[in-house]
């Protein structure tokens, strides 16, 4: 599993914007991140063809969350970002073709582990990361 500097990113602005009441704009959040606008604008992009946000435009334009931010979940964002959530090779439904599938011992356990960390992601919802409320 490898998760990006743009999946980091991409929950921190995200996490900024429900912190704010569900909306943004892209200068105040790259001043408050440190990120670059146009760096920010990429992620916004992704995140908006994926029916996370939506764009506003206007003198009091930035972003808006599609759904309210207990609907969408660390997974949800870090999908949007193109980021592998797949714990090992053998577990994609493409590309690779392990050979030992079948008869793998280790198998199980990367299947186990990957279910582990997929429910994990998708239970931890936008919402719970802006008030902090990850480990409750």
């Amino acid at each position: 599993m490898k998760i990006s500097t743009k999946g980091r990113y991409a929950l921190r602005a995200m996490i900024s914007i429900a912190q704010n009441g569900g909306a943004g704009n892209v200068k105040a959040i790259s001043e408050e991140q440190g990120l670059s606008a146009k760096y920010l604008e990429a992620l916004f992009s992704k995140l908006s063809r994926n029916n996370i946000v939506k764009g506003k435009r206007g003198p009091s334009g930035g972003y808006v969350l599609a759904t309210p931010a207990k609907d969408i979940s660390c997974y949800d964002i870090l999908n949007a970002m193109g980021d592998e959530l797949v714990i090992v090779d053998c577990l994609k439904d493409v590309g690779h073709r392990c050979k030992r599938k079948a008869s793998c011992p280790t198998r199980p356990l990367w299947l186990k582990l990957d279910e582990t960390v997929t429910k994990f992601l998708k239970s931890v919802s936008l919402a719970d990361m802006a008030n902090g409320k990850v480990w409750e």
